[in-house]
């Protein structure tokens, strides 16, 4: 559930987004909670180093697809409220209002 009402304000679409440089680093078998960074530990120095690469070569890798959203409406490919009807697919129109009351009255 995410939206403005999400009682996890982080959640919600007006929460900014955090870029940790860098990354946060967890053991989440030992610290499941998250409580310990592990990012500042020499050890890890190495690891962080290796994520940052992938991290880099993803996003200059990355094919981003456009947007279905924005795609033209093929009525043709819409459900048809009506099985059956002729002449297909003209006479499938769900979306005008004469047919919504159908759709959604109470029997």
């Amino acid at each position: 559930m995410s939206g403005p009402d999400n009682p996890d304000h982080d959640c919600r679409p007006s929460a900014k987004l955090t870029r940790h440089e860098p990354p946060l680093l967890y053991n989440l078998e030992l610290d499941p909670s998250e409580q310990y960074n592990l990012n500042s530990l020499p050890q890890y120095k190495q690891l962080l180093n290796d994520i940052q690469k992938i991290y880099l070569h993803h996003i200059a890798t990355m094919d981003w697809a456009g947007s279905e959203i924005l795609k033209p409406v093929d009525k043709s490919v819409e459900p048809c409220c009506k099985a059956g009807c002729s002449p297909f697919p003209s006479c499938c129109q769900c979306h005008r209002p004469m047919y919504n009351s159908l759709l959604f009255s109470v029997k």
